[in-house]
């Protein structure tokens, strides 16, 4: 009877896991969802309206610049500067949310945008091996492992203290990797705790990579050394039905 009753409590167990896998995974694919529109309405509304602004602006300058006094049109050439300046904030804004090359190109064009992106705005310079002939694999999967990549580098941004980083991807018939390494402090041991409990809300941080990375069937592995840096590993079965395109999809 014990051992029936302990046997039940353990299938128990782990269909509440099983279940909460699902609805972590569910919400990380809403929360994705709603930065693709995000994205899209800043891209294509508000774009498109500091676009308006802009050639508004240019318009008044061209035509009755010979009219102002110079206070007036200094005060408009600024008015047209800053409106260019938030008009590429947005852009980057946006991209950084869902980048397009993710959906047009695939993952390793993504990838390759991004990390050029980052070196440009941390000064951090990131060695690139990403082949160009990266498997393409469902949207979910992609957008997934892109995560992985960004919250990667945002941890090394802010906590690695790094000269550098690096980004691999490799694929074989099998199986997708991923590599994000940086070279810096690395994770102290006595902060690994306070480190862990810190995460609070899923999708931010080591729970969230995890947890998307769980859902594609595939495993990440984060290694750290003190003062030789941290190296995230991520490794995705291309045979997932939640990784593969389906072969008439594909064609």
């Amino acid at each position: 009877m014990n051992a029936k009753a302990s046997s039940a409590r353990g299938r128990s167990r782990e269909s509440k896991e099983e279940s909460l896998r699902q609805l972590s995974a569910r919400l990380l694919q809403l929360q994705d969802e709603e930065r693709r529109k995000m994205a899209r309405n800043l891209h294509d509304v508000t774009g498109q309206k500091l676009a308006f602004q802009c050639m508004a602006l240019s318009g008044i300058l061209a035509k009755h610049s010979g009219a102002m006094d110079p206070e007036t049109q200094r005060s408009l050439s600024e008015s047209l500067l800053l409106n260019k300046e938030i008009s590429d904030e947005i852009r980057t804004l946006s991209y950084l949310l869902h980048p397009p090359l993710l959906d047009e190109l695939g993952l390793a064009s993504a990838v390759r945008w991004y990390a050029t992106g980052f070196a440009k705005r941390t000064g951090i310079p990131v060695d690139l091996d990403v082949p160009p002939d990266v498997t393409r694999l469902l949207p979910d999967a992609e957008v997934a492992i892109f995560r992985v990549l960004q919250e990667s580098l945002t941890n090394v941004h802010r906590y690695a203290n790094t000269s550098r980083a690096r980004v691999r991807i490799q694929t074989t018939a099998h199986e997708l990797m991923l590599e994000i390494e940086d070279f810096g402090k690395g994770i102290q041991p006595a902060n690994t705790e306070s480190t862990r409990e810190s995460i609070e809300s899923l999708g931010i941080g080591i729970q969230g990579m995890t947890e998307r990375i769980r859902h594609l069937g595939g495993c990440l592995e984060i290694t750290s050394n003190v003062n030789r840096g941290t190296l995230v590993s991520v490794t995705v079965p291309l045979s997932s039905p939640a990784v593969a395109v389906p072969p008439l999809a594909a064609l």
